[in-house]
């Protein structure tokens, strides 16, 4: 998989752009995560994904507990088939793009997106002013609904944090789909 860290709207390289554009945080790399990559790879034959760093939440000062590194997610994302991750800058020149400049100049002129695929709630843009249906006017998108475990509960990076705050490892690595270290 190819790694790249951009802090500007510079192009991707020729080789990197184009494809199908997961786009999130995908903090944990959890089982909906997981489904999100195999749901889209069974219908493009190249998955990319664009995530952020810091998390957005606590670039505006929310205190998040990451659940998984860069590396970790690295390694997560290219076992399940990714071939490029982007982990753009989010800064405050980035937290000011309008949701329109995000389609154009990010998704279509940097990425080289041909389709992008988002949770149904993404938000994006100065504000979080843009939502699925903008985006859906300007570029081909793939929406996903929650992912669900057997009891019907969306698999999400809040609940493994409160699994793990709780000290439940055993909740937490059936959302996550593997196994976790307890930290000593």
């Amino acid at each position: 998989m190819r790694i790249l860290a951009l802090a500007d709207d510079t192009p991707l390289p020729p080789e990197c752009r184009g494809g199908a554009w997961l786009i999130g945080n995908f903090d944990g790399m959890h089982k909906g995560h997981q489904a999100m990559v195999a749901a889209l790879k069974a219908l493009y034959p190249r998955v990319n994904v664009l995530t952020f760093n810091p998390h957005p939440r606590a670039f505006f000062g929310a205190a998040v507990q990451q659940l998984t590194t860069l590396p970790e997610k690295q390694a997560l994302l290219a076992a399940l088939g990714v071939e490029v991750m982007v982990v753009r800058t989010f800064d405050a020149a980035f937290a000011a793009h309008s949701a329109e400049a995000f389609i154009e100049r990010i998704l279509k002129a940097q990425l080289g997106a041909d389709v992008v695929a988002v949770g149904a709630d993404f938000r994006f843009g100065a504000k979080r002013s843009g939502d699925v249906e903008l985006m859906k006017k300007h570029i081909t998108v793939h929406v996903f609904a929650p992912f669900c475990d057997e009891s019907g509960q969306a698999y999400s990076s809040t609940r493994i944090r409160a699994a793990l705050a709780a000290g439940d490892l055993v909740a937490t690595e059936k959302l996550l789909g593997r196994s976790v270290k307890p930290a000593i």
